[in-house]
């Protein structure tokens, strides 16, 4: 988890009390049956990280309903990574990390989407890491299927592509033509800054700056503005 009041803590020079406060969360908090929001309240965040799913269950699942009322109640971002994919199948030549990730993201996605996270929670903010992986690019199939498999659309009101903008995502695409095309499919303001620091770009704003046609607006919103508003940051 991370958060504008633990970075701040951390910029003063009191990382000593967002050490203790930590201590005191996980001891406190760790059994709590609304986990990492009631970690998040201790310590007084406002963004929870999770991953994409647990004992391979989504999070658009209804199992975890109660944790997206959480969400709601207690205004926090949640911003998702995927863990890695076990497959033996993803495991050669790191595909875990090149192709499982990207499915990852893709499928927690449509467990958001399809089981019907923001229809019944309208105003959380969810942030996907990696740029959301394939499924920002390969949204039309979905919508197809309404119509082909009327199944997949029994808690929608709309098309699949509908909810994209529904999420934020993080810019870290590692090549500026990718992340020019999710620009076209999402907007600008529904992209914030990725670093996926230690292991992301080597130079992520250049890579934003280097999208085609891209303007000094767009860099900014990506850069900074949206950033903090999505945190409640005053810049």
């Amino acid at each position: 988890m991370i958060g504008k009041y633990w970075a701040y803590l951390v910029v003063v020079g009191e990382a000593g009390s967002v050490r203790e406060a930590i201590d005191q969360a996980m001891t406190e908090g760790a059994n709590h049956p609304m986990g990492p929001l009631a970690l998040a309240d201790m310590i007084g965040l406002d963004t929870v990280l999770s991953i994409c799913e647990v004992l391979y269950q989504d999070l658009g699942d209804p199992k975890f309903r109660p944790f997206w009322e959480g969400v709601r109640d207690h205004k926090v971002t949640v911003l998702i990574h995927p863990h890695g994919v076990m497959d033996p199948r993803f495991q050669k030549f790191a595909l875990w990390n090149g192709v499982g990730q990207p499915i990852e993201e893709t499928l927690v996605m449509t467990s958001l989407i399809y089981e019907g996270i923001f229809e019944a929670f309208p105003d959380v903010k969810v942030v996907i890491v990696h740029g959301g992986g394939y499924l920002p690019h390969y949204t039309a199939r979905l919508d197809r299927n309404v119509t082909a498999h009327p199944i997949s659309g029994q808690h929608l009101k709309r098309l699949p592509t509908d909810y994209l903008r529904c999420f934020y995502y993080d810019s870290c695409v590692y090549s500026p033509t990718v992340l020019e095309a999710l620009i076209r499919r999402v907007g600008a303001d529904r992209i914030i800054l990725g670093t996926d620091f230690p292991f992301g770009e080597d130079d992520p704003v250049g890579t934003i700056r280097k999208v085609a046609g891209i303007s000094s607006e767009d860099v900014d919103k990506i850069v900074s503005r949206t950033p903090a508003a999505i945190l409640g940051l005053a810049i």
